[in-house]
């Protein structure tokens, strides 16, 4: 019985607020300022189309897992096992490196980033270059 009383509140009390907003003159005139948010807003939310409510419910949902998951994730990638294991890789490619090997790399830099769309030629190439003149003088 107290829920019924409590609910019966709890609508009464929302639809005065309601009222008391829709009837503000500060909220009439910003309506009647931004007539495209308040139609963007009302597509939002409408109930009828599954563009409305329901793909704003499912979009808000898809975030939050996708959230969720890189959270996940950037644990995995940064626990301490796998960041030794990094660690200890490059050491290994750093002990088996030799002036052949930085060559051929190079030389795949130089070959390959011109095929590649979006990327500044100049400053990888550049970057490598020096790298290759700091390692091997």
């Amino acid at each position: 019985m107290k829920g019924k009383q409590y609910m019966i509140v709890l609508i009464s009390l929302w639809r005065s607020v309601k009222e008391a907003l829709i009837h503000n003159e500060h909220v009439v005139l910003w309506i009647k300022n931004h007539q495209r948010s308040i139609s963007f807003l009302k597509a939002r939310f409408d109930t009828t189309l599954f563009s409305g409510l329901t793909l704003t419910i499912f979009t808000v949902t898809f975030i939050y897992v996708l959230a969720l998951f890189a959270g996940i994730v950037e644990d995995l990638i940064t626990s301490d096992t796998i960041v030794a294991v990094d660690i200890r890789i490059a050491n290994l490619f750093v002990l088996f490196r030799t002036r052949f090997n930085c060559h051929h790399l190079l030389c795949r830099v130089f070959i390959t980033l011109p095929s590649s769309p979006g990327v500044s030629l100049h400053k990888e190439s550049s970057y490598c270059f020096e790298k290759y003149k700091y390692f091997y003088k």
